[in-house]
């Protein structure tokens, strides 16, 4: 075993070592020694505080609610009570199950809230690990990043944006990883979070974007808040289109085929078929459908196999590229450097919805049946 495998196995274990208690409060003291607004705000206490006695009279508002229809069923089972019939009795357990599933619905998402917006010990726990994992690999580590630099459409959705456990390296070109989170994107109202990995390029290129038909929701959508024209879509040989859909600017596909060779393609099939793909100036995007476990070993597995072949066979490709449509070699024409995208077809229809009702609100008004 050489000493680099040697290492890359001893910063592993620091990833599943215990972590001491006075660590933890010294690692928590120092971050918010230099970024105090990393620590619980008073809303956000507010706030989880408001959570936590909801749940706990839903909770036992529950339980109650329950036992007396349950009882209620037993009692009319046996007879115990007049004019109501064993048949209709069934409907109280039924009843009970339906107050305690939306009851568990509601809770769950408070918890949710809970666990984002109050800095409890795991958290840290998780943060002091990783920060020990990349003192000992030689990486940097930053817990947080709010409000991230947006880069492309993988990296710019939604609001309230942040990153968290965000893992880099500037050696090479250099490389980062971590989970971005945001909500309230347009057409979409839910909370999402997702792994993502950053890859320097040596050269910009023309914007580029690879869907993977694996990471869609259940109605074979895209799970990105835009709907990007199909004329900019490029259909290419082989089996790719099976795996991925690619969507380029419109009079440069001969710069996609450029990059996309065959060996790129089969080396994206075999490693990255459940990442979304993004190339836009320098940068190579890998989008997973759900979080990285960053504490998990076998997530910088991955992230080697990646940048081992995805990374550095794009690199490759992209060191002599030259846009003849740009007056300079390190720059993209206009057409090329970004995407033309949508809104979802939801919010193209509420305007029109709206103003639709506006008017028949106006028509009943003039002939005398609206207020």
């Amino acid at each position: 075993m050489d000493a680099t495998t040697r290492e890359a196995r001893d910063a592993a274990r620091l990833l599943a070592a215990p972590v001491d208690r006075s660590a933890v409060r010294a690692y928590r003291r120092h971050v918010l020694a230099v970024d105090p607004a990393s620590g619980a705000s008073p809303a956000r206490v507010l706030t989880s505080l408001a959570a936590i006695v909801f749940s706990c009279v839903a909770g036992l508002f529950t339980v109650a609610v329950a036992v007396f229809l349950l009882f209620l069923a037993i009692a009319a089972v046996l007879g115990a009570l007049d004019g109501l019939s064993a048949t209709a009795a069934w409907f109280a357990p039924v009843a009970a199950g339906l107050v305690v599933l939306l009851t568990w619905v509601v809770c769950r998402a408070l918890i949710q809230i809970l666990r984002r917006d109050v800095r409890l010990r795991a958290p840290w726990v998780r943060r002091t690990r990783l920060a020990r994992f990349a003192a000992a690999s030689g990486l940097s580590y930053v817990p947080e990043v709010r409000e991230p630099p947006a880069i492309g459409l993988l990296l710019a959705a939604g609001r309230r944006r942040r990153v968290t456990d965000l893992v880099g390296s500037d050696e090479g070109l250099g490389f980062e990883m971590g989970n971005y989170e945001f909500a309230g994107a347009t057409g979409q109202g839910r909370f999402r979070r997702f792994g993502f990995m950053r890859v320097g390029l040596p050269r910009r290129m023309p914007h580029m974007l690879l869907l993977s038909r694996a990471n869609r929701d259940g109605f074979r959508r895209s799970t990105l808040p835009w709907r990007l024209p199909t004329d900019q879509v490029l259909s290419l040989e082989g089996d790719f289109d099976r795996y991925f859909t690619l969507h380029c600017p419109s009079r440069y596909e001969a710069d996609a085929l450029y990059l996309l060779t065959p060996d790129l393609m089969a080396l994206l099939i075999d490693r990255a078929a459940e990442f979304d793909v993004e190339v836009v100036d320098d940068h190579l995007l890998l989008a997973a459908r759900g979080p990285f476990r960053m504490t998990d070993p076998r997530t910088y597995a991955l992230a080697s196999a990646l940048l081992s072949t995805v990374g550095v066979s794009t690199a490759k490709r992209t060191v002599r590229y030259r846009d003849g449509r740009a007056d300079r070699r390190d720059r993209i024409g206009d057409r090329g450097r970004r995407l033309r995208f949508g809104v979802p077809l939801v919010a193209r229809l509420v305007g029109p919805v709206v103003l639709l009702l506006l008017l028949v609100r106006a028509v009943l008004v003039v002939i005398g049946l609206g207020s």
